[in-house]
């Protein structure tokens, strides 16, 4: 990993994060942000200051879950941390900053057992 590359706790920078995304995630999750901000985290990739990369630690049912919410809630029911929003800036991709933040958020987070959807296997 480049020098300059950093990962953080970024919960205060969730907007500039989510200024990132692609318009349809900012609208899974900016218009609700205010009901999940005091139960979540955000992780943040930065380089050289500037926001490439990042994700969301969920600890409830999200509007983006409720088709599967009740199999959902059974995960947090045991605790378990729901890992969503994962996002490298497409110019970054292919240089393992996607690895990089899943393993600092483990590293960060030791006792805690997370479970993630993926939407797109490519």
């Amino acid at each position: 990993m480049k020098p300059s590359i950093h990962f953080k706790e970024g919960s205060k920078k969730a907007q500039a994060f989510f200024s990132i995304l692609p318009l349809d995630w900012q609208e899974g999750i900016v218009p609700y942000w205010n009901q999940y901000r005091h139960s979540s985290e955000v992780y943040l990739i930065e380089e050289e200051g500037e926001i490439i990369g990042g994700g969301i630690l969920f600890t409830q049912v999200t509007p983006d879950m409720m088709a599967n919410a009740s199999l959902a809630q059974k995960y947090f029911d045991k605790a378990y941390v729901y890992l969503g929003f994962i996002w490298i800036s497409e110019d970054k991709r292919g240089m393992g900053l996607g690895q990089f933040w899943l393993k600092k958020v483990f590293e960060n987070n030791p006792n805690i057992t997370f479970w993630l959807t993926i939407e797109d296997p490519q």
